[in-house]
């Protein structure tokens, strides 16, 4: 199943001066944080949520996340989620 680009969190709670940036995540990126700023080289969604800063925009490829959650370590909140990416817990 084809799936879309999709914007799930962007991290807001921080408060201070942080340069923001963009990061692309996939359920199979193997590239390091600062390597994933480019659609082409993505991270997994655990290194995003390692690593992603107030201000930050996660954009998570289509495709099954199985047994993850967006659970942002420095703080954050999903902001939207669309149709084409489902994270699953692994039963």
């Amino acid at each position: 199943m084809e799936r879309w680009l999709v914007v799930l969190f962007a991290s807001l709670v921080l408060v201070g001066c942080v340069s923001a940036a963009e990061y692309y995540v996939s359920p199979t990126g193997t590239a390091s944080w600062s390597d994933c700023t480019n659609i082409n080289t993505p991270c997994s969604l655990q290194t995003a949520n390692q690593n992603a800063q107030a201000g930050d925009v996660v954009y998570l490829r289509g495709g099954d996340y199985i047994d993850q959650s967006i659970d942002p370590s420095h703080g954050g909140t999903p902001v939207r989620g669309e149709d084409g990416v489902s994270i699953v817990p692994d039963n």
